[in-house]
């Protein structure tokens, strides 16, 4: 007989991340939690995140069919016996919590796994053109806040000695910008590592084979310096691994309609408070500085 107190719930999207974290664990602990994601963390500091559609598809994330989640308080730092026995995609993860709170068993057998990098190699026809469209974006649509944050000098600066740096191969200067960028900002993703994020992204898109090695260690760097979640995204961007809203910007910016652009560049900066932006704002600088030295 099944426990009324526990949610039985089947998975709706998995990714490759996400699967070899669920092979790799038999238990794990609650980083962080909302309505809509509870992040679990292993002893390695790689996550797992538990979404609902709301949130939708990333690069380490299980989507679950559910509204919101519901936690107590006391079970974030609490063990989490997930997967059981030898782990596979058919067995279950299991989130236990005292009641009134709810328990969870949410199984992988019929989840679709999605691939989290977008096609980057097909934008690069079309990058010189979702400029303007991107800017014009930036510029209208981002909040005041958001807006405020990644015109820091700090940021701006960080930014732009990257990308320069990207372009003339220039490792030192990489790295100074890195250590400007990495953890700075308020946030469990702080707008610098948001902002090194974007510039990844514009160095998949802008190069037909970019520096893997480079963009590693770059992201270590960074990730040596900042949030456990900060971290685990930066180490996704490195591979040219992004959300589900970079999918419907890559696919607008092949499309070639400007509206089209504008409003898939809306849906990032609808990421967080100023997460989307900073993204958005180091992923045009690197496109830009790019596109340049074509």
């Amino acid at each position: 007989m099944s426990d009324p107190d526990t949610h039985s719930l089947a998975a709706a999207t998995i990714t490759p991340r996400a699967l070899a974290w669920l092979h790799r664990n038999a238990a794990a602990t609650i980083l962080h939690v909302s309505p809509h994601t509870c992040n679990l963390v292993d002893t390695h500091g790689d996550i797992l995140a538990l979404v609902t559609p709301k949130i939708g598809r990333g690069p380490f994330t299980v989507v679950v069919p559910v509204d919101s989640f519901r936690f107590q308080v006391s079970g974030f730092k609490s063990p989490v016996p997930s997967p059981q026995s030898q782990i596979s995609q058919s067995h279950n993860l299991a989130i236990s919590q005292s009641p009134p709170f709810p328990s969870y068993l949410i199984t992988f057998d019929q989840a679709e796994l999605w691939e989290p990098r977008p096609q980057w190699d097909a934008l690069r026809p079309h990058l010189a053109k979702a400029i303007p469209w991107l800017r014009l974006a930036l510029l209208r649509h981002t909040p005041t806040h958001a807006a405020a944050i990644h015109q820091l000098p700090r940021f701006v600066t960080g930014v732009e000695q990257f990308c320069q740096g990207w372009q003339h191969q220039d490792e030192v200067e990489i790295f100074q910008a890195v250590d400007r960028l990495a953890g700075f900002g308020p946030g469990m993703t702080p707008a610098g590592d948001d902002g090194l994020m974007g510039i990844m992204y514009g160095a998949w898109a802008a190069q037909p084979q970019p520096d893997e090695s480079l963009l590693h260690r770059a992201a270590a760097q960074a990730g040596a310096q900042t949030t456990t979640l900060s971290r685990a995204f930066l180490a996704a961007a490195a591979e040219g691994e992004a959300v589900q809203a970079w999918h419907e910007l890559v696919e607008a910016i092949r499309a070639g309609e400007a509206e089209a652009v504008v409003a898939a560049a809306q849906g990032i900066l609808a990421i967080g408070d100023s997460s989307g932006a900073c993204a958005l704002a180091g992923f045009l600088t690197m496109v830009e500085v790019s596109v340049h030295y074509l």
